[in-house]
């Protein structure tokens, strides 16, 4: 239990709980708009699409904040009302259900459900001649005639069927057994969340990532699509995984390939982490193997016609909605145009290219699954999200129901750049029900999530591979050289002793800028051996400003943030240059260095990409950050005559050093989230603000004259 000086004031929470409330009934009102939107594909798709732009817009602002007992048990109770409304509702715009009704009265009565297609039933073939089957069918007749391809058996396997059964029990032929069933299941997924969440150590909050999302509740309550059923048996086989319950980990995920076949692609993980020796390893794939062929039996059988077979059917025709398939099935086609009357005419099949070539993706992925180290429970969570995640995106068939799969997942990932492209889905996907009779909306969803993921991928190669900084040589300061290091603070006494305590020993003056706080900062940094001096105007700029004015002989002066998000250990990354003469100026970037997860918010790179983008076209000065962790040569400080005295401090100092001429470069640097609630970041006006400011000085700035005496010699 955390103790009461590291527990957020009261207040904090109070206001935390009241704009979730707040955000929570506007969700409300529209879960109960999308309930009622039955009239047209256009009016679905226009509150669907909103639905998830604003319940995204309202968790990116809140996946960072403190939440209490009661902000978790609201969204709980919020998330639950907004099922209970869809529960009455017809679904007019789905028909998967129909086949979930027969299948479930098929299985329920003994009979099997592989063996039987529904149009065979409507003409009275060659069907089971018992009274029973002869009732069952009469009284399943409004439901047979509107089975989707009823010339196919199902598709389902028998998981699935033994969930339908269930609902057959509950309430033969209605929706309604299909969405309590569908309920308990999802109460499972939620606990199973909840406890994963505790487990990482990360907010429970993001329980509403999956929770309040419209896309779930709208496929599975509206469209009642059954896909929560393989998702959480999933999610329970990696939570397994995690707590090191090997044996039901493995049984738990031969029951998620039993109620679909994607979960296969877990295997890897599951069966690797799970396991502590050879033999263990041998026996778990053996055990997998088994229980999955068992499982998945009856479905697998059914394969071997063909004609009739609804499994085969959708592995070697079914295309919907697919982006990134759709573009090799696309390329294919090109190809085989373009062999015909060559001596490749007749090596291409455009039908069934784009199809290998995804199944070798997926082979190709299960093998560096099966070598990657897996070094903890983070990283399971992290690789069984992209391995459900690669299955989505290039899966020949992209039913926004699909997409539930990922989203458990999503929720437990919801710091990362990936996860927070792929959820841009929750708003585009919907787009799917008007995209033929406008196939341009095709790549209007796909498009962004894919631009995103590129973008992620670009930084983390710049970051990991171009600029490796894992790998350090120990930084040895040059005998007789002074180094100073400035921290200004605004009410920071729980974070100040540990960033003074990890400053090198090196340094040679340690001065924190209070900048008039109201708690014990002073007292704190004063303990741990820092000169304090007190600026009783607020502002970041004018607190480093009396910081400078107490400077002592120093050749090199460090700024650095007092909440604890940097890592002053980290320092040598920026002296280092500019002692061996390398530069004037070192700036810690905290986007190619490593984030963690939530402690950048989107705001906070958006802001920095647009300043960076706005002093590369004005000044000709690359920069990937604004980052406060900085380092300059004394004489240079000087030279700048900073002035700012607020937000503004750290873009003013990079102008000016751009155009003064400055050899201005960056380093990586890592950055963690913030001990405390930030005074920009934490706030909307303080986002506001910040950032209107920080534009004004980069378009100041360049009225400012530069006097000849300023230029760097």
């Amino acid at each position: 239990m955390p103790s009461p000086s590291n527990r957020p004031p009261e207040s904090v929470l109070s206001k935390s709980f009241l704009l979730w409330i707040v955000c929570g009934g506007v969700f409300l009102v529209l879960m109960f708009l999308l309930g009622r939107t039955d009239s047209d594909a256009t009016s679905l798709t226009r509150i669907y699409v909103l639905s998830g732009a604003v319940v995204l817009a309202i968790l990116f602002g809140f996946r960072n904040t403190k939440s209490s007992a009661r902000v978790i048990l609201s969204i709980l109770l919020l998330g639950l009302v907004a099922r209970l409304f869809m529960f009455g509702q017809p679904s007019k715009f789905d028909d998967d259900f129909y086949r979930y009704m027969w299948d479930g009265a098929v299985t329920a009565n003994g009979y099997n459900p592989y063996a039987i297609r529904p149009a065979e039933v409507l003409r009275g073939g060659a069907l089971p001649q018992d009274a029973a089957f002869q009732a069952l069918a009469a009284k399943a007749m409004p439901t047979l005639t509107r089975v989707n391809h009823p010339e196919l058996t199902t598709i389902y396997p028998p998981v699935a069927q033994g969930v339908f059964a269930l609902s057959y029990f509950i309430a033969p032929f209605s929706p309604v057994g299909l969405r309590v069933v569908f309920l308990l299941i999802e109460v499972v997924a939620v606990a199973l969340l909840l406890l994963m969440l505790r487990t990482l150590g990360r907010p429970l909050s993001w329980v509403a990532v999956y929770w309040w999302c419209p896309l779930v509740i709208k496929e599975v309550y509206f469209g009642l699509h059954m896909d929560v059923l393989p998702a959480t048996l999933a999610l329970a086989s990696i939570g397994a995984a995690v707590w090191r319950f090997r044996i039901t980990a493995i049984v738990l995920l031969a029951l998620a390939v039993g109620a679909k076949l994607w979960p296969v692609v877990l295997a890897p993980i599951v069966i690797r982490y799970a396991v502590t020796s050879w033999r263990s390893l041998f026996s778990g794939v053996a055990l997998f193997a088994l229980l999955t062929l068992i499982i998945s039996f009856p479905l697998l059988a059914s394969w071997g016609d063909a004609s009739h077979s609804g499994a085969s059917a959708y592995a070697k025709q079914w295309m919907n909605n697919a982006g990134f398939f759709g573009v090799l099935q696309w390329a294919s086609n090109q190809l085989y145009q373009a062999s015909l009357n060559t001596f490749f005419d007749g090596y291409f099949d455009p039908a069934q290219m784009p199809r290998r070539i995804v199944a070798c993706i997926v082979l190709l992925f299960l093998a560096v699954m099966s070598v990657v180290k897996i070094p903890d429970s983070a990283a399971v969570i992290r690789y069984a999200m992209w391995a459900v995640a690669v299955v989505f995106l290039i899966s020949p068939t992209q039913f926004p129901w699909y997409f539930v799969w990922v989203m458990p997942f999503l929720a437990l990932t919801a710091g990362s750049w990936s996860a927070l492209a792929i959820l841009l889905y929750v708003a585009l996907l919907p787009l799917y029900h008007l995209h033929q009779t406008s196939p341009w909306l095709l790549w209007l969803e796909h498009l962004p999530v894919w631009l995103g993921l590129a973008i992620g991928l670009l930084v983390w190669l710049k970051r990991d591979l171009v600029m490796p900084i894992f790998q350090e040589t120990p930084f040895h300061l040059p005998q007789g050289t002074r180094v100073a290091v400035i921290i200004p603070a605004l009410n920071e006494e729980r974070a100040i002793g540990p960033v003074i305590d990890e400053i090198p020993k090196w340094v040679s003056q340690v001065i924190v800028a209070d900048n008039n706080s109201n708690d014990a900062t002073v007292s704190v940094a004063e303990a741990h051996g820092a000169t304090v001096v007190v600026e009783p105007h607020r502002g970041y700029g004018a607190a480093c400003l009396r910081g400078i004015s107490v400077l002592g002989d120093s050749a090199v002066v460090v700024f650095l943030d007092g909440d604890f998000s940097d890592h002053p250990n980290e320092m040598g990354r920026l002296v280092g240059p500019i002692v061996r003469g390398e530069a004037d100026m070192v700036i810690g970037s905290r986007v190619l260095g490593k984030a963690e997860p939530g402690a950048l918010t989107p705001q906070q790179r958006f802001g920095n990409a647009l300043a960076c983008a706005l002093i590369r076209l004005l000044y000709g000065q690359r920069f990937s950050d604004l980052g406060p962790f900085r380092a300059i040569r004394a004489s240079s400080l000087r030279q700048l005559q900073m002035d700012d005295r607020d937000f503004g401090w750290t873009v003013q100092m990079q102008v000016r050093a751009a155009r003064q001429g400055l050899i201005s470069i960056e380093v990586p640097v890592s950055y963690r989230k913030r001990i405390g609630v930030s005074k920009i970041s934490g706030t909307v006006r303080g986002v506001f603000l910040a950032g209107k400011k920080i534009l004004l000085t980069v378009f100041a700035e360049g009225l400012r004259k530069v006097h000849p005496s300023d230029s760097h010699a």
